[in-house]
């Protein structure tokens, strides 16, 4: 499989480039950081738990002074990283299971606690995460396979809205 088929969508990274920033939980093989930086992005922070993955990205991005790679568990070095930011960035949450421990959840409640910079949350493995199926509680939500999506008037919460570009990324 092609490293593009690993990233997330192209058009995110070229929408969102201007933000500056680009945080990532689940680095892999370091392709998003890469698409990240060819879009434009200023700076790259991405966290990966698997140590050889993360050895292999140290490699690659040797030298190159705005790629600021964290070897651990996302949920450790994510508050560190978001305390550092002065504005907002595009949040990629692609950390996979670890001993049957999704840390999805726990991310998203750190970056709740976060100083509030408007960050850009997009969300990748929706469909793995939730059984191959859209999440009854997003069913008010505005799904669209294009750039746009528009707010739901009629969402329970004040908060968002969402726009799902391929089967299972969501940003919001």
């Amino acid at each position: 499989m092609s490293e593009s088929s690993w990233t997330l969508p192209a058009w995110i990274t070229a929408h969102y480039a201007p933000l500056g920033t680009f945080v990532e939980t689940g680095t892999y093989e370091g392709g998003a950081v890469q698409q990240a930086l060819d879009a434009g992005f200023q700076h790259a922070h991405s966290v990966e738990l698997n140590r050889p993955k993360f050895n292999q990205c140290a490699k690659r991005f040797k030298g190159i002074d705005n790629v600021h790679l964290y070897f651990g568990p996302s949920v450790a070095w994510l508050p560190e990283i978001l305390a550092a930011l002065d504005g907002p960035a595009l949040v990629w949450l692609d950390a996979h299971h670890v001993e049957g421990q999704w840390p999805l959840r726990a991310e998203l409640g750190l970056l709740a606690l976060a100083p509030r910079h408007g960050h850009v949350i997009a969300i990748d493995d929706m469909d793995i995460l939730y059984g191959r199926r859209r999440p009854e509680s997003w069913s008010t939500a505005t799904w669209t396979h294009g750039r746009r999506a528009r707010p739901c008037s009629s969402a329970p919460t004040p908060a968002a809205w969402y726009a799902r570009c391929n089967r299972d990324t969501a940003i919001a």
